[in-house]
């Protein structure tokens, strides 16, 4: 009710056009939402995948370094699909969403808050200069085969983009987490829409990987710090468990006993990207709370 024109009732009507209208902070923050607001399925994705086919297309037929990034991403990741050495630019596009999305997705988590939407926060939580500067995270976003993107002058191409992420993502609710695997569901409907037989990637539940975890840590003295590895860590399901459990194990432990107890790899570069962003969240009150130089046991490498 507008009954009064005051100070107070003006804030309150801000705030409930915010909530009800803007949706601000109204959605719970899962997996499932995730994919089925943002995912590759969705309306959203379709508004930016025309934004960046002719990006790539460009950037490979005018810069020889991109090319050969973009190729190198094609023989490594994506060789089974492709029919000699043709490149999919669709395929490689979905990758390149997904690895903004999931560093927009961070940044907030790590803020319990949506970031400013402007395009200096922007561009130093894509660059990782946001994660280095304010919970030093040394190795959050390193030069992969999307990096080139996030350089002038193709950055100018991107913010657009993440400006209309971080919009949608100012619904959900940052401070309340459904799950620490935010990605799985997204990683699943990427192999199926791109058919990579070589990664073979599927969403593990997080029953699963609880009960996996569960047993790892049971197999172990009590006395003895756990230290395992995820050698296809996928997007960090098993991972995040096993840190739980590991915080659960033992009164107040160390954040060094917390970092030291899972390493993970993969073959895939977004999956690992992914995984980083799993470690963090699942350790998110660890990290906030570090004045130290973090780096995240997380690695791109070929298990066999």
């Amino acid at each position: 009710e507008l009954a009064s024109d005051d100070d107070d009732a003006a804030q309150i009507f801000i705030q409930f056009l915010r909530k009800h209208l803007a949706r601000e902070q109204s959605r719970p923050l899962g997996a499932v939402f995730i994919t089925a607001d943002l995912g590759l399925e969705s309306s959203a994705y379709r508004r930016h995948i025309d934004m960046l086919r002719p990006l790539v297309d460009e950037g490979r037929s005018k810069n020889s370094s991109i090319k050969l990034a973009t190729d190198l991403w094609s023989k490594f990741v994506d060789y089974l699909e492709s029919h000699g050495d043709q490149f999919r630019t669709n395929a490689y596009v979905d990758e390149a969403y997904i690895a903004i999305l999931a560093r927009l997705l961070c940044a907030n988590i790590l803020q319990q808050n949506a970031e400013p939407n402007n395009s200096l926060a922007l561009t130093d939580i894509l660059t990782g200069q946001f994660f280095e500067n304010q919970f030093h995270l040394n190795n959050m976003v390193e030069q992969d085969y999307f990096g080139w993107m996030l350089r002038a002058p193709y950055l100018d191409s991107v913010l657009p983009i993440a400006h209309e992420i971080q919009r949608d993502l100012y619904a959900y609710d940052f401070l309340n987490i459904k799950e620490e695997d935010l990605f799985g569901h997204l990683m699943a409907q990427l192999a199926r829409l791109t058919q990579r037989k070589l990664l073979g990637q599927e969403w593990t539940p997080q029953w699963v990987a609880k009960y996996l975890a569960d047993k790892c840590m049971a197999s172990i003295p009590s006395s003895e710090k756990p230290q395992f590895v995820d050698m296809c860590c996928g997007s960090g399901a098993i991972i995040a468990e096993i840190l739980k459990a590991a915080r659960n194990r033992r009164p107040s432990p160390s954040f060094s006993d917390l970092s030291s107890a899972a390493t993970g790899f993969d073959i895939d570069p977004l999956a690992v990207l992914l995984a980083k962003t799993t470690w963090v969240i699942t350790l998110a009150d660890e990290v906030r709370a570090s004045t130290e130089p973090i780096t995240i046991p997380i690695y791109h490498a070929d298990s066999l």
